[in-house]
């Protein structure tokens, strides 16, 4: 029985070696291919640090910004002084831009009316629905030597509404009232 085994199948030897042609090439190819695996594993491990760093930038803005609103933004909690900004009416700069292009593009009279609505109702407003802050962080990731040893600036941003001290029903209509009336 053996000896048909012999006969059907080639020797080991034979069957195992490559041609000559072939010898050598996948040692050509891992010191072709190595140094690109090494970039990529040391670009994956920087992506994750500055991702890292931005989402603790975030976070850090978000906590401050969510302890300053829940004490009615009264003062500023420990370690947030550099982080918060302080409160004011206008939520944003880029609401700014808008407000004053949409301004731009009035004709006068409307100009004139959105004036007086604005000087009359903003104070009521402010004073029925509060003020507005953003927190913002700031931090840097170094980049690796091998893309440049730069230093990357980030920052994490958050807009929040300060809470209102808690008042009567009475005590929220007695002060819009006061603001408004002073106008007329």
């Amino acid at each position: 029985m053996t000896d048909l085994n012999e006969h059907l199948s080639p020797p080991r030897s034979a069957k195992c070696r490559a041609p000559r042609r072939h010898r050598g090439v996948a040692s050509a190819e891992a010191v072709v291919a190595f140094p690109f695996f090494v970039l990529i594993i040391i670009g994956l491990y920087y992506l994750r640090g500055a991702v890292a760093k931005k989402h603790e930038l975030s976070m850090t803005a978000r906590t401050c910004a969510w302890l300053y609103s829940a004490n009615s933004c009264q003062s500023i909690p420990a370690g947030c002084q550099n982080v918060l900004g302080s409160p004011g009416t206008s939520p944003t700069s880029a609401s700014d831009d808008l407000h004053g292009k949409v301004n731009e593009k009035k004709q006068t009279l409307a100009k004139f009316v959105q004036d007086i609505v604005d000087e009359v109702l903003s104070p009521v407003l402010d004073a029925a629905f509060g003020e507005s802050f953003n927190a913002t962080s700031h931090g840097s990731v170094t980049h690796p030597k091998i893309f440049g040893a730069g230093t990357l600036k980030m920052s994490g941003q958050y807009h929040l509404a300060c809470n209102l001290v808690e008042q009567e029903p009475l005590d929220v209509v007695t002060n819009a009232w006061k603001k408004f009336k002073q106008y007329w």
